[in-house]
């Protein structure tokens, strides 16, 4: 139905009426199609869409349905993480996903079931992602799962979306700094640059410190550079927002010289990290 939607959203009637069966379709999911025909169909086809990427598999006659999850040890925070939630995976900030499931694994909370499909469709081809999921899935994982089998399968990980062997902490800011003072310049195909640009490493003040600065040195050698002749220090720069105590690094609070990258980009992801962990810090204190 989705695709017939879309469709006849991009194609448009002309002069015909709207189908009888997709009039039916967008008033089944709380979509007025008479106001404004075009919008609701393109409304329509996203939602639709959303819901196929979902794959739910539902069981026929000769397979009933599982029995219903018991909710009696559900506990879910409010509205704010739901948003929350909302905003990494639809707005650009998935890369915070496992800091925010380690958030709630901590304050004991379960992800919002709205956005339970959509995590486990991602935990399929993420070995790391599908334990921390784990622990915050709640009572319907075990339900979905049975509904769509395929939930339940880790995927195979293709080779280039694997990271070289993880290194603790402090060994990796340790090795990080001590590149970052004998190279005034990073180069794509360096050792340190595929280092620094591994997510899942807490990155001290003063690692991200140094690389800002070594960015903006490289920048005032350089002077005006396209985006690509960046993207070697921008994948380090996101891991470094990504990576940093939100509360304590100021490493994007001053801007450099002009460039294809700006040091705004980096501060919306402190900033949206920090409001993550105020919103658990303040959710867990109503209860």
């Amino acid at each position: 139905m989705w695709q017939k939607l879309t469709t006849v959203a991009l194609l448009g009637l002309g002069r015909s009426p709207m189908p009888e069966e997709l009039h039916l379709a967008l008033q089944s999911e709380g979509i007025a199609p008479d106001v404004m025909p075009e919008k609701a169909l393109l409304d329509g086809a996203a939602l639709l869409y959303r819901q196929h990427l979902a794959h739910a598999q539902f069981s026929g006659a000769a397979h009933p349905l599982p029995t219903p999850p018991n909710l009696k040890g559900e506990r879910l925070g409010g509205p704010a993480i739901d948003k929350i939630l909302d905003q990494i995976l639809f707005e650009g900030f998935q890369p915070a996903l496992p800091e925010f499931l380690k958030l709630a694994a901590a304050k004991q909370l379960h992800v919002p079931p709205a956005h339970l499909p959509a995590l486990l469709e991602l935990a399929i081809r993420d070995a790391s992602l599908r334990a921390l999921l784990q622990a915050v899935a709640g009572p319907r994982a075990d339900w979905l799962i049975a509904l769509n089998p395929r939930w339940g399968i880790p995927g195979r990980k293709s080779t280039k979306d694997k990271h070289p062997e993880q290194m603790s902490d402090e060994a990796f800011n340790a090795t990080g700094l001590e590149h970052l003072s004998r190279h005034s310049e990073l180069d794509s195909g360096q050792s340190v640059v595929k280092l620094l640009s591994t997510p899942g490493y807490a990155w001290s003040d003063a690692l991200a410190g140094a690389l800002v600065a070594n960015f903006s040195k490289w920048l005032d050698r350089h002077g005006a550079v396209y985006k690509w002749h960046l993207l070697h220090y921008q994948n380090m720069l996101l891991a470094a927002a990504y990576g940093c105590n939100a509360r304590t690094c100021k490493a994007f609070e001053t801007e450099w010289a002009p460039a294809a990258v700006e040091a705004a980009d980096f501060r919306k992801v402190v900033n949206f990290r920090k409001k993550m962990i105020g919103v658990f810090e303040f959710e867990v204190s109503l209860h």
